[in-house]
């Protein structure tokens, strides 16, 4: 049997007890089913989409905390959806970042370590092409924080060749599981190391 939208739907009916009540989203993202089991207690369970199976199924100690998760439930996926419209209006918008600008990453667990990337390319509204470039000390510091630390800024004249493509999503650009990075103000940037 193919997972179709209908098959789904079909596999929804054996969740949902008789006499159950229907509460649908206005935009269809979810539906609840309100009922009151054999030992007197309210109860409800959420369909996200057109998911066959419910995402919850819960028993509650009131009917207001019925209403209430219901409720909170609805309030989650309104964000969720206001959320995606948004990455969509930007996607379409496109991003303003153009050849030149400059990123900036910071990131670490026990030391800060700090980069820097310069726009090489824009790929189409949502994509660009990046350089890692070098950093200098700041101008002015007549000492550095500590023995292993001091301050640094973009020096585009250092060129690494380093060249990768990247998805500009939500002001930002994700480099691993573990760094991104966003355009750079022009400040200097704190970095420390260990031994």
């Amino acid at each position: 049997m193919q997972n179709t939208k209908e098959n789904r739907l079909a596999q929804r009916e054996a969740f949902i007890p008789s006499g159950a009540s229907k509460i649908r989203m206005k935009d269809g993202a979810a539906v609840f089913y309100s009922y009151t089991n054999t030992a007197g207690q309210p109860c409800a369970l959420c369909f996200i989409g057109t998911a066959g199976k419910p995402a919850w199924h819960y028993r509650f100690h009131s009917h207001e905390g019925r209403r209430k998760r219901i409720a909170e439930q609805i309030t989650i996926l309104e964000r969720r959806q206001a959320e995606k419209t948004k990455r969509r209006e930007d996607a379409r918008k496109g991003h303003a970042w153009g050849v030149g600008k400059i990123l900036v990453s910071s990131w670490g667990y026990e030391q800060t370590n700090v980069d820097f990337y310069e726009v090489t390319r824009v790929i189409g509204q949502t994509m660009i092409e990046i350089e890692k470039i070098g950093s200098r000390l700041a101008d002015g510091l007549s000492a550095a924080p500590s023995a292993m630390s001091d301050y640094v800024v973009a020096d585009p004249t250092v060129r690494t060749g380093q060249k990768s493509r990247h998805r500009v999503y939500e002001g930002a650009i994700s480099l691993s599981s573990y760094q991104s990075a966003r355009p750079w103000d022009g400040a200097q940037r704190y970095r420390s190391w260990y031994a």
